[in-house]
């Protein structure tokens, strides 16, 4: 006999939906590349303030290789001191700077809102696909009760010599096709959980679903 369609505890609507909008793999991807985003447009309006930094150099140099240390110190320039740089001296550059930033956290952000209602578009057609295909599932199941049972008297009635052969292959046929209709809806239970289960970022067909 079949197995029975894909089972899952489906939430309420608007849970499912918040619930794939948190666990979705693309959606965390959009979100912390929106708060990176964020951080360099935050950071280029701070390369603003001045810098103060301390900086030291050695540069040897000679002819020939030293023998002696005091060899290492009399061919060795060292310098060092204070370096301060003023970004608003450049300020074109920081203000370009500020524009580039600003606009990537802004294309950050409609990228990621712009998921997040493709998602919910793909997340309800999911659902209601699957919703749909338990339905179809149940009145193929009952159909085919029924075709069995209308089977079984038929072939009664057949050895009893009340309907013909053609009649008895007429009913077989229509179970036949009962069996392929419960078959292809079952099918579509588990193709139908299965996008359910992927746009939550469950890959593993034997991991459970939601509620489960």
């Amino acid at each position: 006999s079949l197995p029975g369609p894909a089972a899952l505890d489906l939430p309420p609507d608007d849970a499912l939906l918040a619930e794939v909008e948190r666990r979705n793999p693309g959606l965390e991807i959009g979100r912390r590349t929106r708060a990176a985003a964020d951080i360099n447009r935050v950071a280029a309006w701070t390369r603003a303030l001045p810098g103060i930094s301390a900086y030291w150099t050695s540069n040897w140099s000679d002819s020939v290789l030293p023998r002696r240390p005091e060899d290492w110190t009399d061919s060795d320039t060292r310098s060092w001191g204070v370096r301060a740089t003023f970004p608003l001296l450049d300020l074109k550059s920081w203000l370009l700077g500020v524009v580039d930033a600003t606009n990537d956290a802004r294309r950050a952000r409609t990228s990621s809102r712009a998921a997040v209602y493709q998602l919910r578009s793909t997340a309800t057609a999911a659902l209601l696909g699957y919703t749909e295909a338990r339905r179809t599932w149940e009145f193929a199941h009952r159909n085919l009760e029924l075709s069995e049972r209308l089977h079984d008297l038929a072939l009664a009635q057949h050895r009893l010599g009340n309907i013909s052969l053609a009649d008895f292959f007429g009913v077989e046929a229509d179970l036949a096709r009962a069996r392929a209709t419960l078959t292809g809806a079952l099918c579509d239970t588990y193709i139908q959980a299965a996008r359910i289960n992927y746009l939550l970022g469950i890959t593993d067909p034997a991991a459970p679903g939601i509620g489960e």
